[in-house]
């Protein structure tokens, strides 16, 4: 005859035998399964018990968060504008933004290239207050050895960030996005050198 030996990780709580019948139970009043001694087919026989309505309301909850288009999810807008520093365009930086408190969606962001950005709708911004994080950096003039692999004759400019933390993980920026076709999202920096 065969045992519950296979059976591992169950504690006493979860298992309860009786009258030729193994319970498993899984913290509810009611077991998830029984097995069975069937001498008939040579042990130990299970079969699972299903609650059919949590399962059934289960599959109808996923079924109806996917809709019908196929996972396309909400529509996204697309935001675009020009990033300044003391009215001088950044030439090379990036630009997040992030849902506010209470905002569904994801981040977005886009590369500032000569002071210009675009994020267009298919990766765009569901509406609602987003906060911006704005990050550049520029040369200092000083060269510096690359680091370790790199010829002993190499030099390469040390890069400084210069966007203060108040415009990026502090941001005081923020942008709301409009269900239409958004106006340009101008920044204009304000940075003491």
């Amino acid at each position: 005859m065969q045992t519950m030996s296979h059976i591992r990780n169950i504690s006493e709580k979860q298992l309860n035998q009786g009258r030729g019948f193994i319970y498993l139970y899984n913290g509810g009043a009611r077991p998830i399964c029984h097995m069975k001694n069937n001498e008939e087919r040579g042990g130990w026989t299970h079969r699972l018990r299903v609650c059919f309505i949590p399962v059934t309301l289960t599959a109808l909850t996923m079924f109806l968060s996917t809709g019908c288009g196929g996972g396309a999810g909400p529509e996204k807008f697309p935001v675009s504008g020009k990033v300044l520093v003391n009215g001088q365009p950044v030439e090379s930086g990036s630009i997040n933004f992030v849902p506010d408190t209470g905002v569904s969606g994801n981040s977005a962001g886009a590369e500032i290239k000569d002071g210009e950005y675009s994020i267009p709708s298919d990766v765009g911004l569901l509406p609602g207050r987003h906060r911006v994080e704005i990050r550049a950096t520029r040369g200092t003039g000083m060269m510096v050895h690359p680091g370790m692999g790199a010829p002993q004759d190499a030099q390469v400019e040390r890069m400084e960030s210069y966007i203060p933390s108040q415009y990026n993980s502090q941001t005081i920026l923020t942008v709301e996005v409009e269900p239409s076709d958004n106006p340009d999202s101008n920044f204009d920096l304000s940075i003491n050198d």
